[in-house]
């Protein structure tokens, strides 16, 4: 059997323990959460007759859906091939911006909270 070139970067087979197909299941996971989301946002905002910030409210939460079904997507084949090449697979530019679309989510989701509780009760 030849002994493997120094040169060339070793390839993996397998991934034994499916991580990458387990992150791609989380993050279809989190946008179909995000879409229930978008949906129970405009119920509410609907209820409490306020149908442009309903709409707006979930139209930005449905945005959000598909980013993160796209985002799946594309990390899942850019996971593969990294694995497949025995390369890294984190990206931190990648993660910064989840973690700032998330904080930005959360302020934005307390804050029409806030506002329909705030309207339903006047």
């Amino acid at each position: 059997m030849p002994s493997p070139d120094p040169g060339q970067p070793r390839r993996r087979t397998a991934d034994p323990g499916l991580a990458i197909e387990r992150t791609a299941l989380a993050w279809r996971r989190t946008s179909l959460g995000l879409a229930a989301n978008a949906a129970l946002l405009l119920r509410l905002g609907l209820e409490a007759d306020e149908p442009l910030l309903a709409w707006a409210a979930s139209s930005l939460v449905a945005a959000a859906a598909a980013a993160a079904w796209t985002y799946g997507r594309v990390s899942a084949g850019h996971n593969r091939r990294a694995f497949l090449d025995a390369r890294p697979v984190a990206r931190p530019q990648a993660l910064r911006a989840i973690a700032v679309a998330t904080v930005i989510t959360a302020v934005a989701g307390t804050a029409l909270g806030l506002l329909f509780a705030y309207q339903g009760s006047a």
